[in-house]
């Protein structure tokens, strides 16, 4: 059986979410790096447009000292699901996180 190799797309569409894939993963690897060097704070997380797609738990095991059982502590303080979608908290959920964070 001859199989040809796939043809690279030359879709503009196609190229266009490629492009905004690689920035937002660039993007996400640095919030992650600052995170964990203490330089951002949560409520900056919070607010980038790049962790909008993160699972909230995901975001919190970025930050220094927080492992998976602190994270499950924060969250159950906060009132919000480990699964939720950084995207869809409401103003309260953030705010009760950054403050479970802090205190």
């Amino acid at each position: 059986m001859n199989r040809s190799p796939l043809k690279p797309s030359t879709n503009p569409q196609h190229m266009d979410a490629l492009a905004k894939g690689v920035r937002v993963r660039v993007e996400r690897a640095a919030l992650k790096r600052d995170l964990k060097a203490a330089r951002r704070t949560l409520a900056e997380a919070l607010a980038s447009e790049c962790v909008k797609s993160m699972t909230i738990e995901a975001l919190l095991l970025y930050l220094p000292r927080v492992g998976y059982h602190k994270a499950e502590i924060k969250l159950r303080k906060a009132r919000v699901s480990p699964t939720r979608i950084v995207g869809a908290l409401t103003e309260r959920e953030r705010s009760a996180l950054c403050e479970a964070v802090r205190g």
